[in-house]
């Protein structure tokens, strides 16, 4: 996934009103290439999954992340939530450390 699609990939609570998404999205994007301008910069996320766990409509995964770069390499951890909701997976909870 390119640096623009990433960003563009985010979408709306229902109740936000398109001008204000358009700003926002507008704002957060040309904050993310001034910071990350090159690939270089940028580096190479990688996941870990440490853990897997199902309970019927539930799953929660447990993993590292690490970002690989020339200055200032970071590493954290991460959970996700999933739930079935009308047939389809939906991430409820994300908590990145």
């Amino acid at each position: 996934m390119g640096r623009r699609s990433a960003v563009r990939a985010w979408r709306p609570a229902p109740r936000t009103a398109a001008l204000e998404w358009a700003s926002w999205m507008t704002a957060v994007l040309q904050q993310y290439l001034k910071g990350y301008p090159d690939r270089q910069t940028m580096g190479q996320l990688t996941f870990d999954i440490l853990e897997w766990n199902t309970e019927c409509d539930l799953i929660e995964v447990t993993g590292k992340w690490s970002l690989k770069r020339e200055k200032e390499p970071v590493e954290g951890y991460f959970t996700l939530w999933f739930k079935r909701i009308q047939g389809s997976w939906k991430i409820v909870k994300d908590h990145t450390s």
